[in-house]
């Protein structure tokens, strides 16, 4: 229901601009762009503050309490339209609706943040227990993005019906009661949640290694007749809450100097060590190297949020310029969106009910393929996504066809993130320390964040480079497709050092 609420913004947000505040298709895009990616990168605050102080559902409760005021603010800001006037050239008197509505969705941006970084990993943490944790979690994180475009459906057809042709107001005073609910049920399961202990700053525990590293830079490591070894915790506690301790893994080697001691210190400290900006934990430096390992995969995501964008933004300008009527029925472009949800829907059964008892028998894994094989599927769709809409924007530029000619590419968008999105979302929470789920969760929700912004940058450029007579022959308002098509060849190279990245990965080694 949450993201009901989110998509119900994210559908028809250029088309309220344009209409409703007459910015250009170019700054329209550009907005719903970057306020898309401020939407993923507030995770990252409620990420730290579940992993840090409060616990994960302890912010999911207060970032609600942000998420509801912000939804009430849209909903009165679209009460509040400029009045224009026609008077030979196009005037629009200003009023405050602007302003409340750039607050509203800003507001509504950190609001999110709380049930974004958390809802995921703490849903999986209530699997931990269960019969096949891992084949568990992986069917999880595929009906949870499942689920989730149940509400982008509801958004993309009926929401944005009633936007359009009934009221704007109403419109968005749906998703507020969506978001209301939302906060409610949640709130309901409290006596049946188990609940992980918050594990301290993890920006800190970060710190400690690089200065103690530092300070300890000239101690000897040695693999064989070691003059030092690594400190470590007596037994199976971790120095870290909610934390099991991390076996010592090669690799970053000046990073182990941080754990250096002599073999009789570490019998005398026992689990009595001293501060840790002198002296880390094996546990505490291997949680840095994972970070460290995760970060070239986590860059190779930025591009398929690229595409993923344009769904609500180009594609949709697109649209506009295409026969919309069918059968009499006047179809909202937007509203092609709900075939992204579609896919989704008819993917994920398929995939699980079909694919997945097959895959096991085939290679032995029991989620079907593993989170990096479904993240390089995903890029690989989106690659073909990205040709289909160059195909189409091509013919539509010589004949009028119907909007359903974008029905292929909003489809193709839809399959791979289910591929991507929940292999990727899988792939962090598998691999990242237990005491930084929610962080790391939020961190590859940042590349949803830096896909926008890269969109915006993208059109801002193309825009200025390509336009001719005040922008009349940009690529943007002329010749979209090349704009596709740059997108496909950008992909491909992406999905090429993807395939490198994956190739050099080091595993996690699994906790004593």
């Amino acid at each position: 229901m949450e993201r009901l609420a989110y998509y119900g913004i994210v559908a028809n947000m250029v088309i309220y601009m344009s209409s409703k505040l007459h910015v250009s298709r170019a700054s329209a895009a550009n907005a719903v762009s970057n306020w898309m990616g401020t939407c993923n990168l507030t995770p990252l605050l409620g990420g730290f503050l579940a992993d840090s102080y409060l616990g994960q559902f302890r912010t999911i409760n207060a970032f609600f309490g942000i998420y509801l005021p912000g939804m009430i603010l849209l909903t009165l800001s679209t009460l509040l339209h400029p009045t224009c006037h026609s008077t030979g050239s196009h005037t629009c008197s200003k009023t405050v609706n602007p302003a409340l509505l750039y607050t509203a969705l800003y507001v509504i941006a950190v609001g999110s943040g709380g049930p974004r970084s958390c809802i995921s990993s703490f849903g999986a943490f209530q699997l931990e227990e269960s019969d096949d944790p891992a084949s568990n979690k992986a069917s999880f994180f595929n009906w949870s993005y499942f689920f989730t475009n149940i509400g982008g459906l509801i958004a993309g057809t009926a929401l944005v019906y009633v936007q359009q042709e009934v009221s704007w107001p109403l419109g968005f005073a749906i998703p507020t009661v969506a978001v209301t609910a939302s906060a409610m049920i949640f709130l309901m399961g409290w006596p049946r949640y188990k609940h992980k202990q918050p594990g301290g700053s993890p920006l800190t525990r970060v710190a400690q290694v690089f200065v103690a590293a530092a300070r300890n830079r000239s101690a000897r490591i040695e693999v064989e007749h070691a003059n030092a070894t690594l400190y470590e915790l007596q037994g199976e506690s971790s120095s870290i809450p909610g934390s099991q301790q991390i076996q010592h893994t090669a690799g970053f080697g000046f990073l182990d100097k941080a754990a250096a001691i002599a073999r009789d210190e570490q019998t005398a400290f026992g689990n009595s060590p001293p501060t840790g900006w002198r002296l880390c934990t094996v546990t505490q430096i291997e949680e840095v190297k994972i970070i460290l390992r995760l970060m070239p995969v986590w860059a190779t995501s930025i591009i398929f949020s690229t595409v993923f964008i344009q769904t609500s933004t180009l594609f949709v300008q697109q649209g506009q310029e295409m026969r919309n009527r069918i059968s009499g029925f006047k179809v909202p472009p937007a509203s092609l969106a709900a075939f992204d949800t579609i896919a989704v829907i008819l993917t994920v059964p398929l995939y699980e009910r079909l694919l997945v008892p097959v895959l096991r028998r085939l290679a032995g894994q029991q989620s079907g393929l593993t989170g990096l094989q479904r993240m390089g599927l995903g890029l690989l769709l989106a690659m073909v996504a990205m040709v289909v809409a160059g195909v189409v924007e091509t013919h539509a530029m010589v004949h009028q066809v119907s909007i359903l000619w974008q029905v292929p590419q909003y489809f193709l968008v839809g399959t791979a993130g289910v591929f991507a999105f929940a292999g990727r979302t899988e792939f962090f929470n598998e691999e990242s320390p237990e005491a930084m789920r929610s962080l790391i969760g939020a961190l590859s929700l940042a590349t949803n964040a830096l896909g926008s912004y890269l969109s915006s940058v993208l059109v801002a450029a193309v825009e200025k480079i390509t336009s001719k007579g005040g922008g009349r022959g940009s690529w943007i308002d002329h010749h979209m497709d090349y704009f596709f098509w740059l997108l496909a060849a950008l992909v491909a190279t992406d999905l090429g050092l993807f395939l490198v990245c994956v190739r050099c990965y080091r595993f996690r080694a699994m906790a004593k």
